[in-house]
């Protein structure tokens, strides 16, 4: 699935150099950093907003028109097709008078924004908002209904197939930018995903993330589900047992209680793996009185002093959730972590006494495989002020970038980078994009005086 929220993963000028290749008007120069100056603001991922303006506007030509005069045209500075509050009944849906006409380039990208932000359940400034937008029935009616790309797909338009159709574009501009390296990955964590599993979306409600501050740690110690697994099948074969439950006669959830799992790995302690539940940026059914506070991960083992609950890689498993996915999705950089029964209100063992000594022990995490000890805990000698840094960019290598590495590691962004090697390549780009936009700093992949402000 296609998140709408996040971070950006390409920038303005490498979507605008794409559209061309798919024809687009000479508008998207200018149009295209609008998203990349605005989307990161209310934390949408402006290239799949810019993509489904090159595919509501025909890449900004809007087309050639038709007999009957109906849609837009550039004039109308509408980048997405949004309509008028009370539509002419005796006009075509289509019409020109049917649609939103915006002063500016300016105004519609944020009306656009706006409007996408309520079906990703995200909030925009009020100023943003075209009438149609800012509408009560159109809140209560939309809000939440699609965080991915492809759950757009009948709700922002009719065709069931619009999603898929948006998020081929946006994967297609994300593989534009040609990799001078490998792209990042996480080593010994397998991620299987609800679409692996046949899943459909969940219908959780979203979680706000203004109120979004603990992380809650749980396990389910398989002792009526079928005792512990032997295989991956049987990972999420019990994985699916727990969500028949949860949605069954006894509890009669909308989903699974969790926002994730982790699991041991069959055959290597050094390795884990994580099971999508109701996934990222959904509020959960997990801790009573504190779903809509807090996020959840449970442990698919629990407490058996014949099996050591948090292997190498169960660790590293719950690191990646805890601080790189809720750190970067929303810009949190210190989530509350707690295990269950220390939530108030709680009546329970869960997660077990050795996860919580984990927790307590201060989450340590062994090296990753292929990644080393380079970086992980270790502090480097800093200079005294951020002033004294170069700007650093894409292509750049050596000391300074060394620094820069070693200092987004310390900041916790090291499994995400890779091994500090001096180099300034796409790897260390996107982490600098994390950071920036984890911080609320303008988001360009380069590291300049206000960047290296937050790492020294």
């Amino acid at each position: 699935m296609t998140p709408i929220a996040g971070p950006p993963r390409a920038t303005a000028g490498e979507a605008a150099a794409w559209a061309h290749t798919r024809g687009a008007h000479p508008l998207v120069d200018g149009v295209a950093p609008l998203y990349w100056t605005y989307a990161p603001q209310i934390g949408i991922r402006p290239e799949v907003a810019f993509c489904q303006a090159m595919l509501e506007t025909g890449w900004l030509t809007f087309g050639v028109g038709t007999a009957d005069g109906r849609g837009v045209d550039a004039g109308w500075h509408n980048p997405c097709g949004l309509k008028v509050a009370a539509p002419n009944p005796a006009a075509h849906p289509d019409a020109p008078e049917q649609h939103q006409r915006f002063p500016t380039w300016e105004a519609g990208v944020r009306a656009h924004l706006a409007h996408l932000a309520v079906y990703a359940g995200l909030k925009a400034p009020p100023g943003w908002a075209a009438p149609r937008t800012a509408a009560p029935w159109f809140r209560s009616d939309r809000w939440g209904k699609a965080t991915t790309v492809e759950q757009l797909g009948g709700q922002w338009a009719p065709s069931p197939g619009y999603g898929t159709r948006l998020a081929v574009l946006v994967a297609s501009l994300a593989d534009t930018t040609p990799p001078d390296e490998e792209q990042p990955v996480v080593p010994g964590l397998t991620l299987i995903t609800r679409s692996q599993m046949g899943w459909p979306a969940t219908a959780a409600a979203p979680i706000d993330p203004q109120r979004l501050e603990h992380f809650a740690v749980h396990y389910s110690t398989g002792r009526t589900l079928g005792g512990h697994s032997d295989s991956t099948g049987d990972i999420v074969a019990w994985w699916a047992n727990i969500r028949g439950y949860h949605m069954g006669p006894e509890r009669r959830y909308v989903d699974v209680a969790y926002n994730w799992a982790v699991a041991r790995h069959p055959d290597d302690p050094e390795q884990a793996i994580i099971l999508e539940g109701r996934g990222e940026g959904r509020q959960g059914g997990h801790t009573l009185n504190w779903n809509s506070k807090a996020v959840a991960a449970c442990f698919l083992g629990g407490d058996d002093p014949a099996v050591w609950d948090t292997t190498p890689g169960v660790a590293r498993a719950f690191d990646w959730l805890i601080r790189l996915r809720e750190f970067v999705t929303l810009r949190r950089p210190h989530l509350s972590v707690r295990g269950h029964r220390e939530f108030p209100g709680q009546s329970t063992s869960c997660p077990g006494d050795e996860l919580l000594r984990w927790l307590h022990a201060g989450r340590p995490v062994a090296p990753y495989p292929g990644v080393g000890t380079a970086g992980f805990g270790t502090v480097p000698v800093l200079p005294p002020a951020a002033a004294g840094q170069p700007t650093l960019r894409r292509g750049d290598s050596g000391p300074a970038v060394t620094l820069l590495q070693q200092r987004l590691v310390v900041h916790g962004w090291g499994l995400l980078l890779g091994p500090v090697d001096g180099q300034f390549g796409r790897r260390t780009e996107e982490v600098v994009r994390h950071h920036q936009y984890a911080n609320g700093l303008p988001v360009d992949g380069v590291c300049g005086p206000e960047t290296w402000g937050t790492l020294l």
